[in-house]
């Protein structure tokens, strides 16, 4: 993930960066995921 910078007296991310760390997350479906079966 990308790191946050500070700007004053708040902690921000870029949005684009972000975007992208998460599109790179894989979603194969092979990782037993608890919480995938709750969703409705």
């Amino acid at each position: 993930m990308p790191r946050p910078i500070r700007i004053n007296a708040r902690t921000v991310w870029d949005r684009v960066k972000l975007d992208e760390a998460f599109a790179a997350l894989s979603d194969d479906g092979d990782i037993d995921d608890p919480w995938s079966k709750l969703a409705l």
